[in-house]
């Protein structure tokens, strides 16, 4: 008798298809194996990372003792194009942000503010103010600084000022 269910566990091989039975659903035990499979990769990702970047690292340290640094320079930038290459839209943004506006508002703001924009698309001027804690007046200096670092598009004019990620 052929498996009926979402697995070859024995116990779905007699089990009758219920009318309302969908070929996308899996059982309790299939999702927990499917879930130890994700982990599993996941944690082998995490070694091969933490590998990368150590021999990464001892390539470095190679490069200083000996001052070759002219010499592998376009193979230090192939690698790290490669790393970059790999990096989501968000986590590049998340970077970039971190870097650019360390001196005008913290991490945990700076995510908040990103947040709301991947969420919404555009922000304004009050909805900025209050999501960092700030008066209208500081709001409207922090968002000209952020267009003016590249960070941010004004768009529109007055109440209908909105500023968006560049595309």
């Amino acid at each position: 008798m052929r498996a009926t269910g979402c697995c070859r566990a024995r116990r779905h091989r007699t089990m009758p298809r219920s009318p309302r039975w969908n070929a996308s659903a899996s059982c309790w035990h299939c999702r927990a194996r499917q879930g130890d499979h994700v982990r599993a990769h996941l944690s082998i990702a995490r070694a091969y990372l933490g590998i990368a970047m150590k021999e990464r690292e001892a390539a470095l340290a190679l490069i200083d003792r000996h001052g070759l640094g002219d010499a592998f320079a376009a193979e230090l930038d192939e690698l790290r194009s490669t790393f970059n290459r790999e990096l989501t839209r968000e986590q590049k943004l998340a970077a970039a942000w971190r870097e650019a506006t360390a001196d005008l508002i913290n991490a945990q703001r700076c995510k908040a503010v990103l947040a709301q924009l991947m969420k919404s698309g555009s922000l304004s001027k009050s909805g900025y103010a209050e999501l960092c804690a700030l008066s209208p007046a500081t709001a409207s200096k922090h968002l000209v600084t952020l267009a003016e670092r590249g960070l941010l598009v004004q768009t529109g004019k007055g109440p209908a000022t909105r500023y968006v990620l560049p595309a």
